[in-house]
């Protein structure tokens, strides 16, 4: 199936159904919204708590939703997180958290006059 593409930290419901039902699959581009992922409050306290790296937690709840991500590797500890990401199982408390982070227009990385349309 062809890739979609979906940063991190917007509503995704609208992108993944739409997505499904064309039988398409979801990557994350700029999956760290541009560090607006590793950043928040949230994303940090479950690293935290679970000894991962908050850019860690951003890829792996992008993980446990089912869709690919295509982070930037610049440096090997980043390669490192990367990699964990794909071990850390997050709970669906924690996914709950994260699904909660969505920006209300949906909109974190791409203008306004070139995101997609999801609705």
């Amino acid at each position: 199936a062809s890739a979609f593409l979906s940063p991190v930290m917007v509503p995704g419901a609208a992108a993944f159904a739409a997505a499904a039902a064309r039988g398409r699959d979801v990557v994350a581009y700029r999956p760290r919204a541009k560090g607006d992922a590793p950043a928040h409050p949230a994303v940090r306290e479950i690293a935290a708590n679970r000894g991962a790296a908050p850019s860690a937690v951003a890829l792996a709840w992008i993980l446990a939703r089912g869709a690919g991500a295509a982070p930037k590797t610049a440096t090997p500890s980043r390669l490192a997180d990367n990699l964990s990401a794909m071990a850390l199982e997050l709970t669906a408390q924690e996914l709950s958290a994260l699904d909660g982070l969505a920006s209300p227009d949906g909109r974190r990385v791409n203008p306004a006059s070139v995101a997609p349309d999801w609705d």
